[in-house]
This record gives structure tokens, C-alpha cells and sequence, in this order.
């Protein structure tokens, strides 16, 4: 799945959605009404069909490389402390080698 359709997985914002209080509902309404342009939609789509083929689960991969490494081992290691990348940052600098760890 693209990060296009997560588009507050890293937020807080996620973990409120689940509650049944006022919170919660905002949180909801939040995402309801926040949803990304039609021709964003269109042009996501396109490139999925393009890239992906007409596959009903389509296999790619996209990576957000903006991280540097203190971000990335403060939000994803904290986490999930067992991930590749925590173990060896290295592989965030060779895309070769993580695909291959990846198994792609």
C-alpha cells in the first residue's frame, strides 16, 4: 500500500480515531473532510495503474527518504526496534541493498 492512502498514519491524530468520545469524532471528520484533491486522486491513480499494472493488490514500494537518522530511529526504532533499518542504518544509503534485504 502507498503512503498516498495512509494519510495520517504518523499523526496522533490515527490513534483517536478509534475512540468513541468527541475526540474521536473529530478525528473522523478531520480525515472526512481533509481528503486530497480529485486530480490528485486521478493522478495516484494513474501512476499505480502505470507502474503496477492491473493487478488487484499491486507489488511496490515507496519509500519516504526525507528522514535523517536521528528522526527515523526516534519515530520508527522506538517502535519497532527489531526493523532492518534500526539495526543497520546503512541500508536506508543503498537502495540496492535495502531492496535486496527486502526481498524485491
Amino acid at each position: 500500500m502507498c503512503s498516498y492512502w495512509i494519510f495520517y498514519e504518523s499523526v496522533e491524530l490515527m490513534k483517536l480515531v478509534k475512540n468513541e468520545d468527541e475526540k474521536g469524532e473529530l478525528a473522523r471528520e478531520i480525515i472526512r473532510y481533509t481528503v486530497r484533491p480529485k486530480h490528485i486522486r486521478n493522478l495516484i491513480e494513474k501512476f499505480v495503474t502505470k507502474y503496477s499494472g492491473e493487478k488487484e493488490d499491486p507489488y511496490y514500494m515507496a519509500i519516504h527518504w526525507r528522514y535523517d537518522e536521528k528522526d527515523w530511529k526516534d519515530e520508527q526504532c522506538r517502535r519497532r526496534p527489531d526493523f532492518k533499518i534500526c539495526k543497520d542504518f546503512e541500508l536506508m544509503r543503498d537502495p540496492e541493498r535495502l531492496s535486496d534485504e527486502l526481498g524485491m
